[in-house]
């Protein structure tokens, strides 16, 4: 399955208060680099890093600890 996620990116501006804008300009900046190689087979992998898990197997509830963004574009992968 294939995403248009420069679609999707340009389709949900956040304001500049969103805890979420460093993952957001982290996808973005994939784009980008992406579309600087010329790539037609461009990927970007998002992982979301947590804690461990803090309750039984019925449940997954835990803090995200971090987020990494990956893609095979010209730029450089970023962990923040």
């Amino acid at each position: 399955m294939q995403y248009n996620f420069r679609a999707i990116v340009d389709g949900h501006k956040l304001p500049i208060s969103a805890p979420l804008l460093p993952l957001f300009e982290a996808i973005v900046n994939s784009i980008q680099s992406i579309q600087e190689t010329g790539k037609s087979d461009g990927l970007i992998q998002v992982k979301i890093i947590r804690d461990l898990p803090i309750n039984n197997s019925f449940y997954w509830e835990t803090d995200i600890y971090s987020f990494e963004v990956v893609d095979n574009g010209a730029g450089l992968s970023i962990n923040f």
